[in-house]
């Protein structure tokens, strides 16, 4: 990262800056990820590259969302999905391996959720998973499903949970897609229980 703030070559450094982030993430370390998804926006923002600040938007809308930070994190989700919307249906560049408008909207649908907004939140889900859906790429299908399961879970409702997540549970097995996989069994195990 200092080696190409030194050259000014932003290019290389954004991967790395997202890569910070999603390292963080993982590790439920939400401080940090934040501190990364600012950077990774700032970065973006100084670009002014629409698909870049998409993306920047969605790190910080899901950073937000985990840390509790409901209201800011539908802001950042909003945001970006203002931008996935003046980009079009193509699929919005992202760093992540699947779309980041598509996940913008199923954030946003779970902050809804926590928020109590519960009809609202099924809708935004619905709209994440038609989007997903005419993208028609498997991880990104599969990364709406499964989030959408998780709203399920957080809604109470186990059924819709245990729909969501066997599609996706379906596509991981046929596409290959073990990190969802994984995910989507131990969501299962609890629409079951």
């Amino acid at each position: 990262r200092e080696l190409g703030a030194e050259r000014g070559e932003t290019r290389h450094v954004i991967p790395a800056i997202y890569g910070l982030f999603s390292f963080h993430e993982v590790r439920a370390e939400y401080h940090d990820c934040l501190k990364w998804g600012r950077e990774f926006l700032r970065l973006a923002e100084e670009r002014g590259d629409p698909p870049l600040l998409l993306q920047g938007h969605a790190c910080l809308g899901d950073a937000l969302l985990w840390m509790g930070r409901f209201e800011e994190s539908l802001q950042h989700n909003e945001k970006a999905i203002a931008l996935a919307e003046r980009i079009g249906e193509q699929r919005a560049a992202s760093l992540s391996g699947y779309d980041a408008g598509v996940a913008a909207r199923i954030l946003r649908a779970i902050a809804l959720g926590y928020l109590g907004e519960h009809e609202r939140a099924r809708a935004a889900s619905d709209e994440a998973i038609a989007r997903a859906r005419r993208l028609a790429e498997p991880p990104t299908l599969v990364f709406a499903l499964f989030f959408c399961a998780v709203l399920h879970q957080a809604l109470h409702e186990p059924r819709q949970c245990l729909t969501r997540v066997d599609e996706a549970i379906a596509l991981c097995h046929a596409h290959g897609l073990a990190d969802f996989l994984a995910w989507a069994m131990f969501w299962r195990g609890w629409a079951m229980a």
